[in-house]
This record gives structure tokens, sequence and C-alpha cells, in this order.
């Protein structure tokens, strides 16, 4: 994989036909994290994923936190809730 570097003062010349196109640009390979970036996610490309939809009745937690609440006490946060 290569990404292009602007560098100003080694332009490059191409002929392209009876055009010539000055590029002032260098090809450079890809930092090494980003290469194996790339290759985690050539790897994982074709895994089949599991998908869940759930229903949860969360009456009672609510009440709860909206008890507590009222009662001037430190609300637990529903996503806590969820998490544990």
């Amino acid at each position: 994989m290569l990404k292009s570097s602007h560098i100003h003062d080694n332009p490059v010349q191409t002929k392209i036909g009876s055009l010539t196109k000055h590029a002032d640009y260098q090809l450079m390979p890809f930092p090494k994290g980003q290469r194996e970036i790339a290759v985690a996610l050539r790897l994982t490309e074709h895994k089949r994923m599991m998908l869940a939809l759930t229903e949860v009745d969360v009456t009672i937690p609510r009440q709860v936190i909206h008890e507590q609440k009222a009662r001037g006490e430190e609300p637990l946060s529903f996503t806590a809730f969820i998490a544990a």
C-alpha cells in the first residue's frame, strides 16, 4: 500500500502522450500501524456476525431510580443498570 506525501523541493515529471505532468509528491509506504490495521480488517471481513433482538421489562428498575431521585439520594444510572 502506498500513500502520497507532498515534497515541494523535488518535482517529478511524467510524460503522458504529448502532455508533461509535473507532480509535487512522492509515493511512500504506509506506516507500520496503518498496515497492521489493514491486515486485521482483511482477516475479519468474512466473519459472520451474530445479532440478537431482545425485549426486557425495565419498569421496576426505572421506578427504583425515580424513587431514589425523589428521596434526594444520588440517582443510579440506567446505563449502569443495563451494563450490570
